[in-house]
């Protein structure tokens, strides 16, 4: 999913007019037949629709069916305090009294500590003020980005991760986290003006001097 996201934004900022469409075609072109010619990935996606589908009547464990508990969990946090959140550090307590309401026992009754949605958590513990915060993050971002290869490069993972944040909190995610922030820093970088010139003319000083 991420790649797919990644490679149909490379296009989308990179490419004009005709050459756009061509590569969006050939992208989708190369998803389904990499679809239809695998059938763990068919697995995988028949198993995720199955889990989301008899979730009431499951009796264990699931990768879809806990993160069904959690967002109904979770909304019912958000619909309780929209504006003001539980803040930092919240969540998890909130959820641990919500979830011992709804269920006394089972699977569903796991407490967990991050409800495996960025934009979620952000509302649920940093309130409203705090997703609106986070998403002008993001759109400072994407005007942020150089009109380079770099640049492209770089929303393309932004808005690759923002899209695979939809099922886990990548953001706050320590690997996932410092990776990010690296990223970005390296690649949606903009060149100052004169920034190189100078650089070279204090290196070229320097080479005389030693000279």
């Amino acid at each position: 999913m991420a790649f797919v996201v990644a490679a149909a934004t490379v296009a989308l900022v990179s490419l004009r007019g005709r050459m756009r469409i061509g590569a969006l075609v050939l992208l989708t072109v190369l998803v389904a037949t990499a679809f239809a010619a695998s059938p763990r990935l068919q697995e995988r996606y028949a198993l995720g629709v199955k889990e989301l589908r008899t979730v009431s009547d499951l009796q264990e464990v699931t990768s879809m069916g806990i993160r069904t508990v959690i967002w109904d969990s979770t909304r019912d946090l958000i619909e309780a305090r929209p504006v003001l959140g539980y803040g930092l550090g919240g969540f998890a307590p909130a959820y641990a009294m919500r979830i011992a309401q709804n269920y006394s026992e089972g699977w569903r009754a796991t407490p967990v500590a991050d409800p495996h949605n960025q934009y979620l958590f952000l509302w649920a513990e940093a309130g409203l003020p705090g997703l609106l915060a986070f998403l002008l993050f993001l759109l400072a971002l994407w005007r942020q980005r150089p009109p380079t290869a770099c640049g492209a490069t770089g929303i393309a993972l932004v808005v690759a991760w923002c899209a695979t944040s939809m099922f886990s909190s990548h953001f706050q995610t320590f690997n996932e986290g410092h990776l990010i922030a690296l990223f970005i820093g390296v690649f949606l970088a903009r060149e100052r003006p004169g920034l190189v010139q100078s650089v070279s003319a204090i290196a070229s000083a320097a080479s005389s001097t030693a000279a």
